[in-house]
């Protein structure tokens, strides 16, 4: 009887946790400052902020290529 109950457990917070994740991915394709342009800068050296108005994205740049930090949402890469 136990077993059951701990695998009844499992599940509900295995779909809580579903629930709530797919919430947040929601709630960011609704947020317009997360995907609003924001004109890039250098910061220092080869390193840029080529983010959106709500969230940062950093570029650095090399001669061997380039690298991109914190890429958050695809429509911002």
């Amino acid at each position: 009887m136990q077993k059951k109950w701990l695998s009844l457990w499992i599940i509900l917070a295995g779909a809580f946790v579903a629930v709530i994740s797919s919430a947040g991915t929601l709630y960011a394709q609704t947020n317009a400052d997360w995907t609003e342009p924001f004109p890039p800068f250098k910061i220092a050296g080869n390193l840029y902020y080529v983010g959106s108005k709500g969230l940062a994205n950093y570029l650095i740049t090399t001669p061997q290529g380039h690298i991109l930090i914190n890429s958050d949402l695809e429509e911002n890469v």
